[in-house]
């Protein structure tokens, strides 16, 4: 029953974050992975695809967006999409009411030339700024869509064409925030195998995020794993995790 509520409510948001987009909206029906595949396949030209997602909570916006919010209320300011930074004068209608907790977050993919070039996440009450750009609202994206298909961008298994440079950190930092039981065993088996880099990502978000059992997964790799370069990288995440210390699994 929860899950229904929690689809009903993902289905029902609306997206009233964006400001200075073209918006339109269609249900995933078909699965995420296939709704994105899509989109990407139609149109060339640089877009941004976006969906709603249950969050463990946390502010996440743009660096200097957040005194700038809390001074107005959440009304008039955000990120922008295109070229980052904040932005002030965002009609007052337009900006999202903050929720309750701060429980959901949009996740956005942007596409161009037929690949994916980023991904990005933000608390629904982050305003955002499209700079004109096509912005593909999927309703109706169940959470556990959302966890496999980042982890299959973080991981390079999505079956999605990447763009050169694609940063794997992005993927795995919205991952991370998603509040759904497959986070945890997704993270944990990216920090377990695959490029040394990709690795450490896992290992920090899995420290910065995921709570007592990040921080118990990250000092097992701390004492266990054969790498010592993965070995140093874990000790530095559980130095800046917020779990209080001293706590042992």
């Amino acid at each position: 029953m929860l899950a229904v509520v929690l689809a009903a409510s993902l289905a029902a948001q609306a997206p009233s974050a964006f400001v200075n987009a073209k918006l339109d909206t269609q249900a995933a029906s078909s699965g995420l992975a296939a709704a994105v595949h899509a989109l990407l396949g139609a149109r060339p030209q640089p877009a941004w695809i976006a969906y709603a997602a249950p969050s463990v909570g946390g502010h996440m916006c743009c660096f200097d967006s957040v005194a700038k919010g809390e001074a107005t209320g959440w009304c008039c300011g955000g990120c922008r999409l295109e070229g980052r930074g904040s932005f002030q004068g965002a009609p007052k209608e337009a900006a999202p009411i903050p929720l309750e907790g701060r429980k959901l977050m949009h996740v956005l993919l942007r596409a161009e030339q037929g690949r994916v070039t980023r991904v990005q996440a933000y608390s629904a009450d982050c305003a955002l700024d499209a700079g004109g750009l096509p912005v593909h609202w999927l309703s109706d994206v169940a959470p556990a869509e959302s966890v496999a298909l980042l982890a299959g961008l973080a991981s390079g298994s999505a079956k999605l064409p990447l763009a050169a440079g694609f940063e794997v950190e992005e993927p795995l930092a919205g991952l991370a925030q998603h509040d759904d039981p497959s986070v945890d065993p997704a993270l944990e088996r990216l920090a377990a195998s695959g490029p040394i880099e990709s690795r450490k990502q896992a290992v920090f978000w899995m420290g910065q995020a995921r709570g007592r059992r990040g921080y118990a997964a990250v000092l097992r790799i701390a004492r266990e794993d054969p790498s010592e370069e993965l070995r140093e990288h874990a000790v530095f995440a559980l130095s800046e995790s917020d779990v209080p210390r001293p706590w042992t699994p």
